[in-house]
């Protein structure tokens, strides 16, 4: 839901006019005694004037709209390879919370393995699978063994590089990459997991 603070200014008493959602919240002349209104931190604003005339008596309008913050989305897009190994995102989707956790499932329980961030999705041939991240990539994680289960789960750190570059608004994409005996090149991939962060 958006929330619309205006703020009427005449040149006639009462000098100062401010409106919430269209309800006037202070009217009078003193501007430290304004109505302290604000945005919750999860949202943004965005400022915009309208003048009036020059003429006496005339009004100027200045509008504050609160942004209210996107919830983000996660979207599978790419089939890496054959071995049915599934990469997701959970978690917090706004970069400042720094709370976004990357899954691999399905996978051998002996099989080191890698995250990978790009900026753009793609799609390139390497070794038997697809190598779904492009644009801007990072390796998104060291290399490790997943649980007894099969399942990876890596903390993705938001706030210093290269993670530090996913801003909010942005969409970036992810796969993990990781060993696997059973294929002659030793190297398969799990399905593109794609982020559309949020404010």
């Amino acid at each position: 839901m958006t929330t619309r603070i205006g703020i009427e200014i005449r040149s006639t008493a009462p000098t100062l006019r401010i409106y919430q959602d269209g309800v006037v919240i202070f009217e009078g002349a003193d501007m430290a005694a304004a109505y302290p209104f604000g945005f919750p931190a999860t949202g943004m604003a965005q400022l915009r004037l309208r003048r009036g005339s020059s003429s006496p008596g005339a009004t100027s309008f200045i509008f504050l709209d609160n942004l209210s913050r996107e919830p983000g989305r996660v979207v599978q897009y790419c089939d890496g390879g054959p071995s049915g190994v599934s990469a997701t995102a959970q978690g917090s989707l706004s970069p400042g919370a720094n709370q976004l956790e990357l899954v691999a499932s399905g996978l051998p329980s002996t099989s080191f393995g890698i995250f990978f961030a790009g900026s753009e999705a793609t799609s390139s041939l390497v070794a038997a699978g697809l190598f779904c991240v492009g644009g801007s990539v990072f390796r998104a994680s060291g290399a490790e063994l997943p649980d007894a289960m099969g399942v990876r789960t890596v903390n993705l750190d938001l706030s210093s590089s290269p993670g530090s570059s996913i801003l909010p608004g942005t969409a970036w994409h992810f796969q993990y990459a990781f060993s696997s005996s059973g294929n002659p090149t030793g190297v398969e991939f799990s399905s593109g997991v794609r982020v559309e962060f949020g404010l």
